[in-house]
């Protein structure tokens, strides 16, 4: 009986990651349709020779908005 018992509990757990895992693909198929805002295509390239400077960062730290207690950099310094 309790073989019985612990195996509803197993089938309990599958169904409901069963549904977190259709959500999750749900989210997923959504981002996927999203038309981007940005025009991809078209514009005037700039020949290489006409490219000069740099880009320089200095101490960048960046935290996701629903995350901010959380850093993912912090003081990062890049120069290209």
């Amino acid at each position: 009986m309790i073989f019985l018992i612990f195996n509803f509990i197993i089938i309990g757990f599958v169904i409901g990651n069963v549904y977190k895992v259709s959500g999750a693909c749900q989210k997923m198929v959504e981002m996927m349709r999203m038309e981007v805002e940005v025009g991809l295509a078209g514009g005037n390239p700039i020949p290489e020779d006409k490219l000069v400077g740099e880009i320089e960062l200095k101490n960048v730290t960046f935290c996701y908005p629903t995350k901010p207690d959380v850093q993912v950099s912090k003081n990062i310094n890049l120069k290209v």
